[in-house]
């Protein structure tokens, strides 16, 4: 750790090419801030580091870093505030901020999401995770910044393309000032041409909304996005998507994800069909799939797919985790079959095992004996001590069952 470039801002200040690779962390802990430089630095980036939340926001104005690592509990100004504070500045409110805390509370992670946030990563670290993180979030920024840049380069070359339509137009109105006889075929073919021309404009602001529309979507991470080509390597994938299969975008960068590899071998088949569905209509009906993660656990998704315009070689495909849906289908089908006050199976499950034991005891010629327990004096202890004491008794009596 080279703490004396650390402590002298002005060293920094006299070498403006390594400032643009800057990683700044604020936090008040020397174990932590040794553990993150150290690695940090191992990996090829430059950090410059802050104590506290005015120290913070002073390195930030000065060194303009590229990724802000920001500690939540610190002494003064919190974590939540300092990043406020940066948002607020515009020397430092495109800094994308990733909060570093041991909270659990999700609560707490939707304030700092509210103040500007991008990210979290937990205490103690996981160094490979973080390190992930900041690399997914630098090379997003990188592509923000040259999206940026070739927006501005697409502005120029509009204005250019003006300048010389008035130009044009200009000489047109000197001409046909000079030429006051003008043939009909001639009216009609610049007649022609101003059309071809409106409707060229109007092809190319559709073609630019189009694709700002499919960028929003992909950048939104609302639905896992991929682009796939014949092979069915995965090129690109939004953020969404990397989470769900628990894959990095170094890997993904590097062709290690193929779409059949990470489908489990029995969903092989309606993949294969989607596959030839895709081929002869350029589309697939979505459906209910599962795909393997990195770590081996399987993730129930709806997969839908469509080939791009004029190509059956290149495609999207969306992917909409189920997981939570599937939790909450089987806490109704629980609800459905169990007491909510005690958590004993209710009448409905009841009648299933009775019919199933009568079933059992039928075809081997025994017998059922059912035991109808009830509680004394419940209605007394209800109207004298009230429901919530027979509700605790309730569920005392069912934990002894």
């Amino acid at each position: 750790m080279d703490t004396t470039r650390i402590a002298s801002p002005m060293r920094e200040a006299i070498e403006p090419d390594a400032i643009a690779d800057t990683i700044l962390i604020v936090d008040d802990s020397p174990a932590n801030l040794g553990v993150l430089v150290g690695q940090l630095e191992d990996h090829g980036f430059r950090v410059s580091v802050a104590q506290d939340g005015e120290e913070g926001l002073a390195r930030a104005e000065f060194i303009r870093p590229q990724l802000i690592l920001l500690d939540v509990m610190l002494p003064g100004l919190d974590g939540f505030e300092i990043c406020r504070r940066l948002k607020s500045s515009e020397n430092t409110a495109s800094i994308p901020v990733i909060f570093m805390t041991a909270l659990e509370d999700t609560d707490a992670k939707i304030i700092g999401f509210e103040a500007g946030g991008i990210d979290y990563v937990t205490k103690p670290f996981q160094i490979a995770e973080v390190i992930a993180r900041i690399s997914t979030h630098l090379a997003l920024r990188t592509t923000q910044q040259q999206l940026a840049r070739r927006n501005e380069q697409l502005r120029n070359e509009i204005k250019v393309r003006q300048q010389a339509e008035e130009s044009l137009q200009r000489a047109h109105d000197e001409l046909e000032q000079h030429v006051m006889q003008r043939t009909a075929e001639l009216a009609q073919a610049n007649r022609e041409l101003r059309a071809e021309a409106a409707e060229r404009l109007r092809a190319e602001e559709s073609l630019r909304e189009r694709e700002g529309r499919i960028r929003r979507l992909v950048e939104s991470n609302i639905i896992g996005i991929f682009f796939w080509d014949a092979a069915g390597r995965i090129t690109e994938a939004n953020d969404e998507f990397l989470r769900v299969v628990g894959w990095s975008r170094q890997e993904l960068g590097a062709g290690g994800l193929v779409w059949p590899d990470i489908t489990p071998a029995e969903w092989r088949a309606a993949d294969a069909d989607a596959r030839e569905e895709l081929r002869l209509t350029g589309r697939c009906t979505p459906y209910e799939k599962e795909f393997s993660r990195k770590d081996g656990a399987r993730v129930p998704v709806l997969f839908g797919a469509a080939s791009f315009e004029g190509a059956q070689d290149q495609g999207v495909a969306f992917v909409l985790d189920l997981r939570e849906r599937k939790r909450a289908e089987q806490r109704i089908h629980y609800l459905a079959r169990h007491d909510v006050l005690t958590g004993l199976p209710n009448r409905v499950l009841l009648h299933d095992r009775v019919d199933q034991a009568i079933a059992h005891a039928r075809r081997h010629q025994q017998v059922v004996a059912m035991l109808f327990v009830d509680l004394d004096r419940f209605k007394d202890i209800n109207d004298s001590l009230g429901h919530h004491v027979g509700d605790r008794i309730l569920r005392l009596a069912s934990r002894r069952l």
